[in-house]
């Protein structure tokens, strides 16, 4: 499997994005407000209003990244965005002050990890997900991301991913941490 990068005018990153929308806008309500932008043609608009939609300052950075197969038409299995500095906001000040800590900690933001869908089944997603891992800890050493749901909590602890904010919060949501030195890979049985 190889981690790649593309870039925001390549068809990789088009597939890739409307997934996301798909798949987070539920969770992540600031998605819901991007979906018009598929229709925008010019990469450069593009970019600047999702920019500007998603409150981000333009001096940061948001690189998407894909997981491939290694066969010849590295079919596209799994994906993730990383921003130079989270775009998230809380309300619990706890959970603000986690964000900072890790930020100032150089631990990287990511968001919506997600699998293909029809590569969820079983333990097959449980190896995905275990290789993916291990492809963004080799090229970040250290990353945070925020969950919504407290089912995904125990999935996450699987692969030592540790929880860094209460439980309990005003903004029912789960700051999570994983590191290259303390992740545990999983295959399938």
């Amino acid at each position: 499997m190889k981690l790649l990068e593309p870039n925001i005018e390549d068809r990789t990153f088009l597939i890739q994005f409307w997934d996301i929308v798909s798949e987070f806008w539920q969770e992540i309500p600031r998605l819901k407000k991007i979906e018009n932008l598929k229709y925008f043609t010019d990469a450069n608009v593009f970019k600047s209003e999702l920019f500007n939609t998603l409150w981000i300052d333009h001096q940061e950075t948001i690189s998407p990244y894909i997981l491939t197969k290694d066969d010849r038409w590295k079919e596209y299995i799994w994906w993730l965005l990383s921003f130079s500095q989270s775009p998230e906001m809380f309300t619990d000040p706890n959970n603000e002050l986690v964000r900072q800590e890790l930020e100032s900690a150089k631990y990287a933001y990511i968001t919506c990890l997600q699998i293909r869908d029809v590569l969820r089944w079983g333990n097959y997603g449980i190896e995905l997900l275990s290789k993916a891992f291990e492809k963004i800890l080799d090229r970040f050493e250290k990353v945070w991301w925020v969950v919504s749901k407290q089912e995904l909590l125990s999935y996450y602890a699987y692969f030592w991913a540790k929880i860094e904010n209460q439980i309990d919060n005003n903004d029912n949501l789960f700051l999570i941490t994983m590191d290259r030195q303390w992740f545990k890979k999983r295959k399938w049985l």
